[in-house]
């Protein structure tokens, strides 16, 4: 019996030390995976903040752009809307006539 208990004793110390090797080994890969992780995060907030900042750029380099687009289509707008002012004063005269007319 005491051959068969140092036999038991020298299987689980074998046992054991693939258990800690094994154990060592997933905590290297888990520490990888960890470290992949946090550089993930991190360059997705690089990612997005450099985007906010190059679509900030954009618009800044292109408002003197639109100002100028605004400045050279506003007559035209005011225009348009003069026409569509007359166009409606012209419906309510003829609309008015044509109430006169009924009552009449």
């Amino acid at each position: 019996m005491d051959e068969d208990l140092r036999n038991m004793i020298k299987e689980n110390n074998i046992l054991l030390r693939e258990a800690v090797e094994k154990t060592q080994d997933n905590n290297t890969r888990i520490k990888n995976i960890h470290a992949i992780m946090k550089r993930t995060f991190w360059s997705k907030i690089a990612y997005w903040v450099l985007l906010l900042l190059v679509t900030a750029g954009a618009f800044y380099a292109i408002i003197p752009s639109i100002n100028s687009f605004i400045n050279q289509f506003s007559p035209v707008a005011f225009s348009v809307q003069d026409e569509a002012n007359d166009v409606q004063n012209l419906l309510n005269f003829f609309s008015s006539d044509s109430e006169e007319i009924s009552e009449e």
